[in-house]
């Protein structure tokens, strides 16, 4: 069996673009590593791991998958089990009250799971476009509403607020051709996930002071239309982008009423008009600056492309 000094690491929502990487990481650095699911099987299949009993106890595997729903406080609690920390990165593409429902109520069940368990650290995956200039947009709303509930919580408390990950430039390409919506034109600073991912274990390592909002961002600041561009070209050998009016979103989202069209509609209008927030801090967001470059990052995606044939 494991040695049950080694540091668990409870996290919600580890199956995405952003928290596969962060689980890998973990278990690269020595992290035990629990995940909670309401999809055991399939995400072992994805991830590996050994799934455990409900009531969280020791596994024989560095990831351990558990069943449950991390809405529901109990179930986050019985997870939390011998765990010495939490990452939260769940993520939904949904409309608002999906959304705003996942977002609150998790970091709610988050909140009165860990009461009294002397947990080290919580952090939170949020994202550089919050800010209170934008609270009319709901996925910006959401996490503002989600991170005060962690900063009010009974644990020592981390809100990242990550740039967009490279990984998301996947999301506009349409075999090969880029689609943008409206002009798009805000530089950001990508990075690649696994550079997040690193920032996670550094937290939990202990190396930042708990209790503040970090910014980690890339070491390059790109438009949407050289990041899509660099991405096309190095990646598919094309460079080809479509250009769409901003309205096509909203006129698509009020013919074909779907929830996902809502989220897309609310993200392109923070692509056009959000800021990063990195601006708004006094210069602490350069211990979490990510090292790999975008070509970096696109010479590992076509490496990876000709291995899988």
């Amino acid at each position: 069996m494991l040695d049950q000094l080694t540091k668990r690491i409870l996290i919600l929502g580890g199956t995405g673009a952003l928290g596969r990487p962060v689980v890998r990481q973990l278990l690269d650095s020595g992290f035990t590593v629990r995940l909670l699911t309401r999809e055991p099987f399939n995400t072992r299949m994805h991830l590996g791991g050994t799934i455990i009993g409900s009531q969280g106890e020791m596994g024989m595997d560095a990831l351990e998958i558990i069943e449950g729903d991390c809405r529901r406080a109990l179930d986050v609690g019985a997870a939390l089990t011998g765990c010495s920390g939490l990452h939260v990165s769940v993520k939904v593409n949904d409309g608002a009250d999906n959304l705003l429902a996942l977002e609150n109520r998790t970091a709610q069940a988050v909140a009165e799971a860990v009461q009294g368990r002397g947990l080290d650290l919580v952090t939170y995956t949020s994202c550089s476009f919050v800010n209170e200039e934008f609270r009319d947009n709901f996925i910006v709303r959401g996490k503002l509403e989600a991170e005060q509930v962690y900063i009010d919580n009974d644990a020592p408390w981390m809100v990242l607020r990550v740039a967009q990950p490279m990984e998301y430039l996947r999301e506009f390409n349409q075999f090969g051709v880029g689609i943008k919506f409206g002009e798009m034109g805000q530089q950001h600073h990508w990075i690649a996930s696994r550079d997040f991912a690193q920032v996670v274990v550094r937290a939990h390592n202990a190396e930042f002071d708990p209790n503040q909002v970090l910014y980690p961002k890339g070491p390059e600041p790109y438009t949407f239309d050289r990041a899509m561009g660099t991405y096309l070209l190095n990646v598919h050998n094309r460079a080809n982008m479509i250009k769409l009016p901003r309205g096509v979103l909203s006129v698509a989202s009020k013919l074909f009423p779907r929830p996902h069209m809502q989220y897309y509609e609310a993200m392109m209008q923070l692509m056009n008009d959000a800021p990063e927030g990195t601006h708004r801090i006094k210069g602490h967001d350069e211990q979490v600056r990510g090292t790999t470059t975008l070509m970096q990052w696109c010479s590992q995606q076509s490496a990876e492309q000709r291995s899988q044939g």
